[in-house]
């Protein structure tokens, strides 16, 4: 039987710190969802309590391999995936798979996006920092580029079979999400939190010096996508919180160089519209 949805999950970095993945793993398996966890071994051993489970429940698949990336890490189990829709989720967040299975047993066969509410909690202290919601009476794309997380939209499987993450330690999911609107899908929003993403995780990528590096491949990726983008006004709101984001977490060579990008970028056209989106992303 073809699952309704396989969930990719890269772990890497996460010793004694899977409870939240232990928490809906269940859940998603009872649900008859696919799940595909993906280790990078250079860093971590998955507990034996999910190796046991991987044997006992066909619906969970495990990878393992020197990925060294989240992209790499989220192509090999992409390719592995057997599910009519995908979801990438993370290994150290909470999704809802219930209220998933739910919203997609109703949804029409054109659709191939659907993109859900989320909310966001400090990891420490356990507290809801923030509720996302999205607007279902207003189906714009800028909702998702103000907040691209693609750990609350799911894919349908055909439609993102050819489209690949690049293998960056950061930005890669931004640069996957631009490729995907790219190709026009089809989309639906339902205001619905089925995912919890937590802050201030020990390790989490984005609080590394090393990954923060690679914003700028992803920039440059982005750009080129800018080009001849069929969405440009999503893409250039992805691509400035790109230079946003390297110019507040990067180290001072990095700053100086995101600086420079960005100046160019906004001069090079469309400049009203790119100016009144920086604005947006800074009051933020």
């Amino acid at each position: 039987m073809i699952p309704l949805l396989s969930i990719v999950v890269p772990i890497k970095d996460m010793n004694d710190k899977l409870q939240n993945l232990t928490s809906w793993l269940d859940s998603a398996l009872d649900s008859g969802f696919e799940v595909i966890l993906v280790e990078d071994i250079c860093d971590i051993r998955l507990t034996k309590e999910l190796e046991q489970k991987a044997r006992a429940k066909t619906n969970l698949k495990i990878i393992s391999g020197y990925f060294g990336d989240p992209g790499s890490a989220r192509n090999a189990g992409k390719k592995l995936a057997s599910g009519i829709w995908i979801a990438f989720w993370d290994a150290d967040d909470k999704g809802n798979p219930t209220r998933i299975r739910e919203a997609l047993m109703s949804i029409s066969k054109s659709t191939e996006m659907v993109v859900f509410s989320n909310d966001t909690i400090d990891w420490n202290t356990g507290q809801l920092k923030e509720e996302n919601h999205v607007i279902p009476m207003q189906p714009d794309i800028i909702q998702i580029a103000n907040k691209p997380g693609i750990w609350r939209m799911v894919f349908r499987s055909e439609f993102v079979k050819c489209i690949n993450f690049p293998s960056f330690r950061m930005g890669e999911d931004q640069v996957f999400l631009a490729s995907v609107i790219q190709e026009q899908p089809q989309i639906i929003f339902i205001d619905e939190i089925v995912y919890s993403y937590f802050l201030n995780v020990p390790s989490q990528l984005t609080s590394s010096g090393e990954a923060i590096n690679d914003l700028i491949l992803a920039a440059s990726k982005m750009k080129a996508l800018s080009r001849d983008a069929k969405q440009p006004t999503f893409i250039y709101e992805l691509l400035i919180r790109q230079y946003v984001s390297g110019l507040r977490h990067g180290q001072l060579k990095l700053k100086l160089r995101f600086a420079s990008e960005l100046f160019v970028f906004i001069l090079s056209s469309a400049k009203r519209e790119k100016i009144h989106i920086l604005h947006k992303v800074l009051r933020k």
